[in-house]
């Protein structure tokens, strides 16, 4: 699918990049690689898990990139080889990121050394790749900080640099973001930057495991739902952007944030920017595309059509939706998030007429209802009702219903609401 000061309190820690296969699931502040020594054979020895900007000394040679505001730094000599492919990887991604849309990384003006720029760090030995932030911006008025990027480029591949350096553009735009955006953004530019690598093919999977969980779902990196949170970014790609490459950067422009209303996140959010982006691009809401997303997402690996992610066939079936078997006359529990989707799997008489009525309280939530796919030829047909739906079954007597849940205008900000799971009692029967 083509703040704090240095004295020194680092804030917030948020790029980690997916950990390779079969690794665990990265947790909040830990970065990618854990360990309780650093690497050793150096002058000064450091521990994995210590602040790089703390440390000075033990990174004393600084390379200054040639073609971007960034210096690089090593621990000796014996870095040098490698140092030298590593900028060339960082300088090439920083091009390619920018072509995109993405602003500069930002300096932090002194505050990690002397020179200024954005600090690089080769850690070579600590198995660890994240960003972190160090300093507030002052001079600017929205929520960008000045961030640091930890490595060790014998570990980790030039598609996790460049995951990171994408979060430090970010941290140009605003770091007070919702919190599943990072990693989506960031997911999304190793898969643009390095189609090959394919790494969104493993944490895609709890992504799609979950579909009931809102769309802007953060599980505090207790697993990959975030980053898998990527399918959303290709699906706006290849639906509605795709005649313009660098929307997504223009999105993050577009969401610093110049209000923080009771200290909760700020204003405009990016599902603010894509709501207006989307008017212009297509006459749709942000709202309207969860519902088209909706569909998107259900026809990948073995549901494939052809008609719709570029990469869905090559895709394994541990990457579909999950599907609630609910025949006429049965009944189901389940649990459903705003901005999430639960699919049944209706059976019955061929070509017959099922009643969904669907239980439980919504607290002034509406239900959408899509019968997949549609018996018109298209991908899907909505189906009225609020909270009984009739559909018509296919010739062989199946049909998929998608019942996506979205929130009243009170509770439409993620930075002021939780979008817990809510019961659901489900039953099938005929008119």
């Amino acid at each position: 699918m083509r703040v704090a000061v240095l004295v020194v309190v680092v804030i917030v820690l948020i790029g980690c990049a997916p950990p390779p296969p079969d690794g665990d699931g990265p947790g909040e502040g830990e970065g990618e690689g854990e360990g309780e020594a650093g690497p050793t054979g150096f002058d000064v020895d450091v521990d994995a898990d210590e602040v790089p900007c703390e440390r000075l000394e033990a990174w004393p040679i600084l390379v200054p990139s040639p073609a971007h505001p960034w210096v690089l730094h090593l621990r000796d000599e014996s870095e040098r080889a490698l140092g030298d492919a590593m900028m060339a990887d960082l300088d090439l991604a920083w091009d390619q990121e920018r072509a995109l849309g993405f602003p500069d990384a930002p300096g932090d003006e002194g505050v990690c050394g002397d020179d200024g720029l954005f600090d690089v760090f080769l850690f070579a030995g600590s198995e660890r790749a994240y960003v972190d932030s160090i300093a507030d911006i002052p001079a600017t008025p929205f929520n960008d900080v000045a961030p640091f990027l930890v490595i060790d480029y014998e570990f980790w591949p030039p598609s996790t640099m460049a995951h990171e350096l994408n979060h430090a553009m970010q941290a140009s735009c605003d770091w007070n973001e919702t919190a599943f955006i990072f990693e989506a953004t960031s997911q999304f530019i190793e898969e643009a930057l390095f189609d090959d690598d394919d790494i969104y093919r493993e944490v895609l999977v709890d992504f799609q495991s979950q579909a009931d969980r809102a769309l802007d779902f953060d599980d505090g990196y207790a697993g990959y739902y975030m980053y898998g949170a990527a399918l959303y970014l290709f699906y706006l790609d290849e639906a509605v952007f795709s005649d313009d490459p660098t929307w997504l950067g223009r999105m993050w422009l577009g969401a610093r944030s110049t209000e923080n209303p009771a200290g909760l996140g700020g204003e405009p959010d990016v599902e603010d920017v894509l709501e207006d982006m989307l008017q212009e691009q297509r006459s749709m809401s942000f709202f309207d595309s969860v519902v088209e997303f909706a569909r998107w997402r259900y026809y990948l690996a073995g549901h494939d059509d052809g008609r719709h992610f570029s990469e869905a066939a090559e895709l394994l079936d541990d990457a579909l939706v999950p599907e609630l078997s609910l025949a006429v006359g049965g009944e189901q529990s389940a649990a459903l998030s705003e901005l999430g989707t639960l699919y049944l799997a209706l059976s019955g008489a061929a070509d017959g007429d099922v009643h969904v009525t669907v239980g439980g309280e919504l607290d002034g939530a509406t239900l959408i209802a899509q019968a997949l796919p549609g018996l018109d030829g298209s991908d899907g047909q909505r189906v009225d009702g609020s909270n009984v739906f009739t559909v018509r079954l296919s010739s062989a007597g199946t049909r998929v219903l998608a019942l996506t849940l979205l929130p009243p205008p009170e509770r439409a900000d993620p930075d002021v609401v939780e979008r817990p799971r809510r019961p659901l009692s489900i039953t099938a029967s005929t008119p």
